[in-house]
């Protein structure tokens, strides 16, 4: 009976953590559909693999199974100041209130189960927030990440930026 239940623990940290990177990459790419009206993807793990599918203007890419590592990429141009600024924070921002709502529901639960689950969800998400939000440039060892810069390193860049002058 251990065995099953420690199978069935590793398979809801996967799914987790898959559907909270789906969830942050949503939170980017959503802002950026609204503001732009162009198309926006998200890319979710890493691979040769390329099955997509389409929703209106958002395209999802399954480059391969990776629950960790999701990207969404938009075309800048299209998108005002403001619209850059939230797509690039709505990632972090929908992390923050996945992980405060799933604290609120751990708390209520009395099954046991149940609690770990929301806790296992709230922490992954407060800590995606926070990973996410913290301006920085990930390091090498960081797999796909790599040199990448963070959200709140964007946003950063995006705050610094010099307004276009209007005329």
């Amino acid at each position: 009976m251990e065995i099953i239940q420690m199978v069935a623990n590793i398979c809801a940290f996967v799914i987790v953590f898959q559907l909270t990177t789906i969830i942050h990459e949503l939170g980017h790419a959503v802002p950026a559909r609204i503001f732009s009206k162009d198309k926006v993807t998200i890319y979710l793990g890493v691979g040769n693999s390329k099955r997509n599918f389409k929703i209106g203007g958002l395209q999802v890419v399954f480059r391969g199974f990776h629950p960790f590592t999701g990207f969404a990429l938009w075309n800048g141009d299209k998108l005002t100041r403001i619209g850059k600024f939230l797509s690039t924070l709505g990632g972090p921002l929908i992390s923050l209130m996945v992980g405060m709502g799933s604290l609120l529901i751990a708390g209520k639960m009395s099954n046991t189960i149940y609690n770990n689950l929301f806790t296992l969800i709230a922490y992954y998400n407060l800590f995606q927030f926070i990973v996410t939000v913290i301006p920085i440039k990930y390091p090498s060892w960081w797999g796909a990440y790599g040199g990448v810069t963070s959200d709140g390193y964007k946003a950063l860049a995006i705050l610094k930026e010099k307004a276009e002058p209007t005329n």
